[in-house]
Order: C-alpha cells, then sequence, then structure tokens
C-alpha cells in the first residue's frame, strides 16, 4: 500500500489509506500528483466555476490517481471551504471521465454536517459532472435547491458549500491536471473495454494519408470534420499480440467549445461506445447512440441519409482505424 501524503496549500488529505480505500475497494495504490493553481490559471477556472476563487484556491493542489494493479480507477482530491464555525474538508472521488463518484467529510463543526453526510445526499451528487452540479445552485451561487437534494432548509448553507466545492473540485481537476488525468483515463478506459488488454501501444499520426484515401473511396470527398492533428489512438492487444481493439479520443475541427468524444472500437471495426468527457446536450447523445455497433460502411450510410455531423465524425474515427489495421 501507498502512504504518502502531501499537504496542498488548501487541505491535505490526513488518511489517504483510509479514504481511497473505502470508496475505492478495488485498489492497490495510489500516487499524488501536485500541480499549482496560478494567476493565469485562476481566471479560466472562475470563468467555468462561475465565481471568484478564494486566496486559499491558489497555490498548490494534490490528487490521487488510484489504481487496481497498474489500471487507473480514479482520482481522489481534498478540499477545504469556509463554513460559519470553521473549515469543511470534503474528500471527493472521481471516476475516469471526471464525475463525482463519492465524497467523504473529512472534517466539519457545522451544526446540519449529519444532512450532507446523508445517503440521500450523497446519491444525488454520484455521476454528476461540474456543469450538473451548478446547475443545482442559482446563477449567482448563493443558493441551492435543497428540494431536488432533499435536505432540510436550515441545512441550505451546508448543502450549497458542498455542491459548490463538488464543482470546484471537477473543474481544478480537468483544469490544473489535464495531462494526468488524461494518461490514467486513457489507460483505464483502455482496459475496461477490453479486459483481457496486455499491452497499449500508440498509433502515430492516426489521420493520416491512408485514412484520407479510405475515407475519399467510401464518401467520394474529405469533408475534414476531426481535428486529425489532437487525435489520439492507442491499440490494445492481448498476450499472444492479437489486436483486441482501440480507444479514439478525437475533437470536432473548428469548434473548440467541444469537449473531447471517446470511442472504443472492436478489432472488426464495430463502435462498441462513443461518449462525450463532461456530457452532451440530448441531441448529440442520441445521434451518438445510434453510432453503436455500426462499421465504417454502416456509419457511412447513415451520414447519407441524416447528414449527422457524429455520423461524419465516426467516418473519420473509422478510416483512421482501419488505416491502422483495426476494421474494415
Amino acid at each position: 500500500m501507498t502512504t504518502t501524503s502531501v499537504d496542498a496549500a488548501n487541505c491535505a488529505l490526513r488518511n489517504p489509506d483510509r479514504h481511497i480505500y473505502e470508496i475505492f475497494p478495488d485498489a492497490t495504490n495510489y500516487r499524488s500528483v501536485v500541480k499549482k493553481v496560478d494567476v493565469k490559471l485562476r481566471t479560466t477556472i472562475e470563468e467555468q466555476l462561475g465565481r471568484k476563487l478564494a486566496f486559499g484556491d491558489l497555490g498548490k493542489h494534490t490528487i490521487y490517481v488510484v489504481f487496481r494493479d497498474g489500471v487507473p480507477l480514479g482520482f481522489v482530491h481534498a478540499r477545504s471551504e469556509v463554513g460559519t464555525n470553521g473549515s469543511v474538508e470534503l474528500v471527493w472521488a472521481m471516476d475516469l471521465d471526471n464525475r463525482i463518484k463519492d465524497f467523504r467529510v473529512q472534517r466539519s463543526r457545522e451544526k446540519h454536517t449529519k444532512s450532507i453526510r446523508d445517503d440521500t445526499f450523497r446519491d444525488h451528487l454520484i455521476g454528476k459532472c461540474a456543469a450538473e452540479l451548478r446547475s443545482l445552485m442559482s446563477d449567482s451561487n448563493k443558493a441551492v435547491d435543497i428540494a431536488a437534494l432533499q435536505v432540510p432548509p436550515d441545512a441550505m448553507k451546508i448543502a450549497r458549500t458542498t455542491v459548490l466545492s463538488g464543482a470546484k473540485t471537477l473543474i481544478i481537476t480537468d483544469l490544473a491536471f489535464q495531462h494526468a488525468t488524461f494518461e490514467a483515463r486513457l489507460l483505464g478506459h483502455i482496459h475496461k473495454a477490453f479486459p483481457k488488454t496486455r499491452k497499449v501501444t500508440k498509433i502515430k499520426a492516426p489521420l493520416n494519408s491512408k485514412a484520407v484515401a479510405i475515407i475519399e473511396q467510401k464518401t467520394g470527398s474529405y469533408a475534414h470534420v476531426i481535428d486529425g492533428h489532437s487525435m489520439t489512438v492507442l491499440r490494445s492487444l492481448d498476450d499472444s499480440g492479437t489486436t483486441l481493439g482501440a480507444l479514439a479520443v478525437s475533437h470536432a475541427s473548428n469548434q473548440s467549445s467541444w469537449p473531447e468524444q471517446w470511442w472504443t472500437v472492436a478489432s472488426d471495426g464495430r463502435i462498441l461506445k462513443v461518449w462525450v468527457i463532461g456530457g452532451a446536450d440530448d441531441a448529440i447523445s442520441k445521434d451518438l447512440a445510434k453510432l453503436r455497433g455500426k462499421n465504417l460502411d454502416g456509419v457511412v450510410q447513415l451520414a447519407d441519409a441524416t447528414g449527422e455531423v457524429t455520423a461524419k465524425w465516426a467516418i473519420e474515427v473509422l478510416a483512421a482505424l482501419a488505416a491502422a489495421d483495426i476494421g474494415n
């Protein structure tokens, strides 16, 4: 077991083993990563959070990347918030996609702390991304929807503090620890999609001239709806070196506001799953769901029939994988 604890500027995880192994019972070890939240990063965080950060939110922050036998499971980040009777220290656990997995109260003298320890309250936060947590608060972040969270009116203040802390934690983790969380997410998701993975290799420049030729052959043109320079593709191999499938991460071209699109694809070129980190609107989510189980010819037919941009994304992703000899 790893027992390292690093004091962050805002809050230390006082007993890593207790919190980490309780929330991640399958974990075998973890490691800490320390980053600094500076003035430049502060502005971006405040824009996403919708409020100013306190002085204690600057400086060094620590996350813990949690592993099971070398495969990442998620992240833990402890934070301290200002309460009526002192600091409220919260330990947040996040899954690979930066959604709330669970949280624990590490220290609090607030009168209504029992309200946020309650399973009903916690269940309302589990699985949510930062935007979904923010939707539980007013535009000014001064109040929280206590009816939706099922807490009594006199517990509104600590409920608001907790929800705001969760949103802040997700945003800081995403922005300040981008490299560490991205690499962990890649490794975690490819093992999750292909449990027999024994080796992972990276495919360089996946959207290359061979992929473009495949797109032109299938569609008659190359629309360029994916940013090929930012695409990441990993290949999963088993003990014998046989390809099990691939994990691809892409971004829509000329749409910098779009979050990452994640794809898992079987060795025969069928889309197993596609999702957007941070969530997508209902229309996009429904269109993405239509892609599951389709191969390159299937998504070409869908694009021709509907013109959906998600199908056009899929054409370029699957063509890149076909160029790397994954699928047709």
